[in-house]
């Protein structure tokens, strides 16, 4: 849907007009309830020994937060991930208003810019053979920096014309594909418990830097690319600070808990 709704999304508007789109929007989402309803299968029963009262949710989420490996990684990976959504909102007015694509021609080049996050998601399992999920995760948001940076500086100067724009965006957008899987691997992994409640909380988180990344990109329109590009960076570049930053707190705290142990084992 990436890659297929941006573009007959584009046709709509220039056939019927914006207004279609959401109505086409409300019918499917009415043939997805009607799905639901009738023909989705019963699943398992309700868990009878799992609360839905407030306090309970509250604990089972305040439970789930302390664990620093869930940490680090929903907050590195949360600040990271709300790159691309600086990208969907911006890229509308700067491909339309700032490169004059016309509304179908908009649609083909976010598909095109998707289908670099579809293919690398597509070629992890085969990363995972040879490295480690934190080795790729850190990798691509170095990676992404170095893009962001490209980025940047290309709009403050005037560099790039559509193609090496679009380009770009391809490559920054690509390093997304690589960073989201792993970085959900490994925020999740501590849990055979709880499950449900990190996965709520690791998704609220995501959506919730991506509201006010997206927030800001709007705030800071100014009829060119850079709010979208100097978001970009500022999301990948924030959230390889915080996850080396939390690497190194967190190898000095197991270090000084040797320590300590050490020397209650032998006190001389």
């Amino acid at each position: 849907s990436p890659m297929i709704a941006p573009t007959l999304g584009g046709y709509v508007t220039a056939a019927f007009g914006w207004h279609w789109v959401f109505i086409i929007l409300a019918g499917i989402a009415g043939l997805v309830i009607v799905g639901v309803y009738w023909l989705l299968p019963s699943g398992s029963k309700p868990d009878s020994s799992v609360s839905l009262r407030p306090l309970s949710v509250a604990s089972n989420y305040y439970a789930v937060s302390k664990q620093p490996q869930f940490l680090i990684y929903t907050v590195a990976g949360g600040i990271a991930m709300a790159g691309p959504f600086a990208y969907i909102v911006g890229s509308s007015d700067v491909y339309m208003n700032v490169y004059h694509l016309t509304e179908q021609q908009y649609g083909w080049a976010f598909a095109i810019v998707a289908f670099g996050m579809i293919g690398t998601t597509q070629t992890n399992h085969l990363l995972l053979r040879h490295y480690k999920s934190e080795s790729l995760v850190k990798v691509a948001l170095i990676y992404q920096t170095v893009v962001g940076i490209l980025l940047l500086v290309g709009t403050i100067y005037g560099w790039y014309g559509l193609y090496s724009f679009t380009a770009l965006v391809f490559l920054f957008v690509a390093g997304h594909g690589i960073m989201t899987p792993n970085v959900t691997a490994l925020a999740m992994a501590p849990f055979s418990r709880n499950a449900g409640s990190a996965s709520a909380l690791l998704g609220s988180f995501r959506l919730t830097a991506g509201a006010i990344v997206s927030a800001l990109v709007s705030i800071l329109h100014d009829g060119t690319s850079l709010p979208m590009t100097m978001m970009m960076l500022a999301c990948a570049l924030v959230g390889l600070i915080f996850l080396g930053s939390s690497k190194v707190v967190a190898k000095q705290k197991s270090k000084k808990l040797e320590r300590e142990a050490a020397a209650i084992v032998d006190p001389l």
